[in-house]
């Protein structure tokens, strides 16, 4: 199960209601002094919207937009966003004056999910320098910063953070992560856990609803093996109303820890439930869906993973054996192939190809050669080894035996020769 170092940035959402339209004007309604209506002579024509109603439809649509993009983001994970519409929702919202904040806040994690990382960080600038008291933007360009490794410029914008808001939450957690990889020297005197801590106390002062936070604490506590500690701190955050995907995610791990597999599978499922762009928890999920056999729920995990990280050799593998699971060879052949042209001698990729052709296939000859791959890469040593060897010498004998029969030919058998 991953345990990645989660870097943050903000992402701030308005509870907004829109604003009804109102109608156009009525026509005139009089009465004699009977108190009787009198119908109009003349037929009046109704007027348009007068310019404060087009004024308030304008708002209002600018509230929708607001919402609905918000909407489409958390819809997907990254990768397979809509960015493009999103992009123009967030735009229309900014034309707002009350949402022009929120909206080009926003519009810098759409551009720098769309790869222009100059774009992005120079509008979170424009924020931060339109607003002395507005950090949210630094701890989003100490993301940039730390995402492409420039672990000294982010601590740079993380120190010019915290001296604009001490408490600033997304700064001081990512000062945080900054101490748990080395990046950061601890103030003299004081241990790398303890100046994490201390930093997320921080963040907890400036956010106390900061899920990122708490869930880093747990983090924590989980790698000391304080397992309650580290338990009560995500139970406390959800009974708090904090019911977001990090803190179900980590008390999977911990359930994990504790050999309740059941309740892990349960806290995984809501994690992505909660935020589908979550990856830790849909390899989690994926990794335990695959040991139960839940081939369909495997499948589902990590297609998501791979449509946010399509580099990633050991989720690619997995991904190969959950489709096995579920009959598509082709696929499952497919994924294993993708392996091996990038690490041509994977013990797992070569095994699993080799199992395919015999078990799935049947196509001993085929099976006979790729475990005969695998032998000359990784040879026979070794529990998966040894397994291979008996594997190819039961394959021999079976050719063998098949070629007698009539069943298959010499050259078939040639495939297991060694």
């Amino acid at each position: 199960m991953k345990t990645t170092n989660r870097i943050v940035r903000g992402w701030r959402v308005l509870a907004l209601a829109g604003l009804a339209a109102c109608g156009g004007s009525q026509p005139p309604r009089e009465t004699n002094v009977g108190g009787n209506e009198i119908t109009p002579t003349v037929e009046v024509t109704p007027a348009g919207p007068t310019a404060e109603e087009l004024e308030a439809r304008r708002i209002a649509n600018t509230r929708d937009a607001f919402v609905r993009a918000v909407q489409l983001y958390r819809s997907r994970p990254e990768g397979q966003r809509d960015l493009a519409t999103i992009r123009d929702l967030f735009t229309q919202a900014a034309t707002n004056e009350e949402l022009a904040r929120d909206a080009r806040f926003n519009l810098g994690l759409v551009t720098w999910e769309q790869g222009d990382a100059a774009g992005a960080e120079a509008i979170f600038r424009e924020l931060t320098a339109e607003d002395e008291t507005f950090a949210a933007g630094l701890a989003n360009i100490a993301f940039i910063h730390m995402a492409q490794r420039d672990f000294r410029g982010a601590k740079s914008v993380i120190d010019e953070c915290i001296a604009r808001r001490e408490t600033e939450a997304g700064c001081n957690i990512n000062l945080a992560v900054l101490y748990a990889l080395g990046e950061a020297q601890p103030p003299s005197g004081t241990s790398s856990t303890d100046a994490q801590i201390e930093r997320l106390r921080f963040a907890l002062g400036g956010d106390g609803a900061n899920a990122d936070a708490y869930a880093r604490l747990s983090k924590i506590y989980y790698e000391q093996g304080q397992l309650q500690l580290a338990r009560l701190v995500c139970e406390n955050a959800v009974l708090l109303g904090i019911d977001q995907a990090v803190l179900h995610n980590r008390l999977g791990l911990i359930d994990l820890r504790e050999d309740d597999v059941i309740s892990a599978y349960g806290e995984f499922r809501r994690a992505v439930e909660l935020d589908a762009g979550l990856t830790e928890a849909w390899v989690n999920l994926g990794a335990m869906a695959l040991s139960f056999r839940d081939y369909d729920t495997a499948v589902r995990a990590f297609s998501q993973v791979l449509a946010q990280r399509p580099t990633d050799l050991e989720v690619r593998l997995s991904y190969g054996a959950a489709l096995r699971g579920i009959e598509d060879l082709d696929g499952a052949e497919r994924e294993y192939r993708a392996v091996l042209e990038q690490r041509p001698s994977d013990p797992g990729a070569l095994f699993n190809l080799a199992l395919l052709y015999q078990e799935g296939r049947q196509d001993y000859p085929e099976a006979c050669r790729q475990y005969g791959r695998f032998l000359a890469a990784n040879g026979s040593s070794g529990e998966l080894g040894s397994d291979v060897a008996r594997r190819r010498a039961n394959l021999r004998q079976l050719l063998d035996s098949l070629v007698f029969l009539g069943e298959a030919t010499p050259e078939d058998a040639a495939a297991c020769a060694d």
